[in-house]
């Protein structure tokens, strides 16, 4: 069936089979800029695109949906960490399971965080006096190794003396070699959480 019979049976002027609306032709614009803008920073959302392009705040997100555009989502990466040599068979007991530190230097407990930092990860290792609830020692890092927990022990070794524990959960770096014997050739105790459970 011809243009010219189809709009005769619907009872329409031919010409307006070819009509495009204004709307249309802005919208297809519109989606056109702004992937040209997502070329260029991919994670824009709608509020940054309608700002970048100059547009109403409602246009970008109607249009984006008219069209399936989304941005891209970042997502957070999980550091890596750097291992270091185990004492495989070395007996992990816990010595503080059901334990209450009865004065300062009693129990240290070791342990460190992360924070998202340009596209990188800086480690803080920290170690508490489970009586006080006082750090102790501390030290910052680009790396978390063994030369960090290291570094935080020798921080509080100088500033308060030397605990009767030193608990901390089961990382590789808590079980090398180095950190270990530094804790025991001070005549401190070692004491580890069970596996997967930090404070059991």
């Amino acid at each position: 069936m011809t243009k010219t019979a189809v709009a005769k049976q619907l009872g329409v002027a031919r010409s307006t089979l070819y009509y495009q609306s204004r709307l249309s032709i802005k919208d297809e614009q519109l989606r056109q800029d702004i992937l040209n803008v997502l070329h260029l920073h991919s994670s824009y959302g709608h509020r940054r695109l309608a700002i970048a392009l100059g547009i109403n705040k409602k246009r970008a997100p109607r249009v984006m949906q008219l069209y399936g555009i989304k941005p891209y989502r970042r997502r957070g990466k999980k550091p890596k960490y750097t291992s270091s040599p185990r004492m495989v068979d070395a007996e992990l007991p816990n010595l503080v399971k059901d334990y209450f530190p009865s004065q300062p230097n009693d129990v240290w407990a070791s342990d460190f965080t992360y924070i998202p930092y340009d596209g990188k990860f800086i480690y803080t290792a920290t170690i508490m006096d489970m009586y006080s609830r006082e750090i102790v020692g501390w030290q910052v890092s680009n790396h978390h190794d063994t030369a960090l927990v290291a570094a935080t022990f020798f921080d509080a070794l100088e500033s308060h003396g030397r605990p009767r524990i030193l608990h901390s959960d089961r990382g590789s770096e808590y079980l090398s070699q180095i950190y270990m014997e530094l804790a025991t050739n001070c005549g401190i105790e070692m004491s580890y959480s069970a596996k997967a459970h930090p404070w059991v």
